[in-house]
């Protein structure tokens, strides 16, 4: 299958976070399929969005209640309100671990406060716990007002941004619980206000996030707990590029505006970035925007999408196996000479999707188009006259004189073979070759002929 199309260009390979773990059976010229569940939303409600997904597939984000509120809401089948922290009316949850702890923030009013940063353990109750915010970012320690959490790890480290109305700009955090708060850094800064946010943090404590590198433009970074590397590829043509998480698989998402200037969900896996509307489909028919904001290590990915009339609808997508083709190898090309017994091999036949697996060898050794049956044509095959159906079988060449078996003539054979027990179409054979050679004598006494015509051409003797 040929991929469809992409979103702008691949962005250049992070240390450690693409390059290291891209899986062999991703294919970057097949696109992924996906199918699509709606996780629904609060009892009289009107939208969700999904921001966080863990390996268990369990999902979290933000809902509205029934009095317009906005609430964190954990999805593990239903979706199910988290409590509130004493002292703010609204939240929203951004990601969960496999622990069950999940990181968000307690706000009033998002779009002018942006809340304080929030842990919800992983209690029957899901106790919810402030994120202090006492940060160093130009030499001085500054105690911000608001601090959303993005990312958390299984460890429970915690990646976000600091903000404050005093003036000191956004900064990208990392959180332990063990160590305290740590600045990640910056690519640009205004009068030391630094323009940084941190999204997501791996089981190794690494962030992703961006950074504001010039007016209007952001670049993806990736910090390695000392370092922030630029992932930006300046030979892309949009703008606002948002990688918003990754998995241990290599495989990245986040969103991006294309050519229209709207703003699509993306997947990135082994150098090609994949729009989310073209691998889903009449699914999200109606979206106008979208934006994937996790992905798990079994390739989940969870988000929302937004239709013409602003609503939002949270999804969770699951991947769909990839039908690959099965290689057939008949092996070869063989050369044998008269009367040896030649053993054929099959085992390069594979088939690289998982759970699939090549279980049967069919062989035509005759060219007739019939694959391990009883031989027809009178080739002495073998004592039985059928051909062989095994994965190395082995074969015993005529004597010389043989009809149908001239010196240095070659013979076509072919090979199917069976997939958990069904067989493949006969237009999916592999084909190889037998060539008897000559015996060494018979070799020999050939080159010597050559060498003397040779000689006497040479000589200027002409042909013998």
């Amino acid at each position: 299958m040929e991929g469809k199309w992409c979103v702008g260009r691949p962005p250049p390979t992070a240390p450690a976070l693409v390059a290291a773990t891209a899986r062999a059976d991703l294919d970057p010229l097949q696109a992924p399929s996906y199918t699509s569940t709606a996780l629904g939303t609060l009892t009289g409600g009107t939208g969700s969005e999904a921001y966080g997904l863990n390996d268990h597939g369990q999902v979290v984000g933000r809902a509205w209640n029934a009095a317009g509120l906005e609430r964190g809401f954990l999805w593990d089948g239903t979706v199910a309100e988290l409590p509130q922290h004493s002292g703010w009316t609204q939240s929203r949850a951004e990601d969960i671990n496999n622990e069950g702890e999940v990181a968000g923030s307690a706000y009033d009013t998002w779009w002018t406060q942006y809340g304080r940063g929030v842990v919800w353990g992983n209690d029957s109750g899901h106790t919810p716990t402030l994120i202090p915010l006492l940060l160093t970012t130009d030499g001085a320690p500054f105690n911000y007002d608001n601090g959303p959490a993005f990312g958390i790890n299984d460890a429970g480290q915690v990646a976000g941004v600091a903000q404050s109305g005093a003036g000191q700009g956004n900064a990208a955090y990392f959180y332990d619980p063990a160590t305290g708060i740590e600045y990640v850094g910056s690519f640009t800064t205004d009068a030391g206000r630094p323009y940084s946010y941190g999204r997501d943090v791996d089981e190794t404590g690494q962030v992703v996030g961006r950074s504001i590198a010039s007016v209007g433009v952001s670049h993806a970074f990736l910090w390695d707990g000392t370092t922030m590397h630029d992932l930006h590829d300046p030979a892309m043509s949009y703008t606002g590029e948002q990688a918003w998480a990754a998995n241990d698989l290599g495989q990245v998402v986040g969103w991006s505006s294309i050519a229209d200037e709207s703003l699509h969900a993306f997947l990135y896996q082994n150098g090609v970035m994949w729009d989310l509307h073209e691998l889903v489909g009449a699914e999200w028919a109606g979206a106008v925007s979208s934006y994937a904001y996790t992905i798990n290590d079994s390739s989940q990915i969870a988000g929302y999408w937004v239709d013409g009339s602003d609503v939002s609808h949270a999804y969770l997508l699951d991947p769909v196996a990839a039908d690959n083709p099965t290689v057939v190898d008949a092996g070869g090309p063989y050369a044998a000479l008269w009367g040896d017994v030649l053993q054929l091999d099959a085992s390069g036949s594979h088939d690289p999707d998982p759970g699939d697996t090549v279980d049967g060898w069919a062989w035509d050794l005759d060219n007739d188009g019939l694959y391990g049956t009883d031989d027809t044509d009178g080739y002495p095959w073998d004592a039985a006259a059928a051909e062989p159906t095994t994965e190395q079988p082995t074969f015993a060449i005529p004597a010389k004189g043989t009809a149908g078996w001239d010196w240095l003539s070659v013979h076509p054979i072919g090979l199917i073979v069976s997939v958990n027990g069904t067989w493949l179409d006969v237009a999916d054979a592999a084909h190889s070759t037998i060539t008897v050679v000559p015996e060494p004598a018979s070799a020999l006494l050939l080159a010597g002929c050559l060498a003397a015509l040779i000689r006497r051409r040479r000589r200027g003797g002409g042909a013998a």
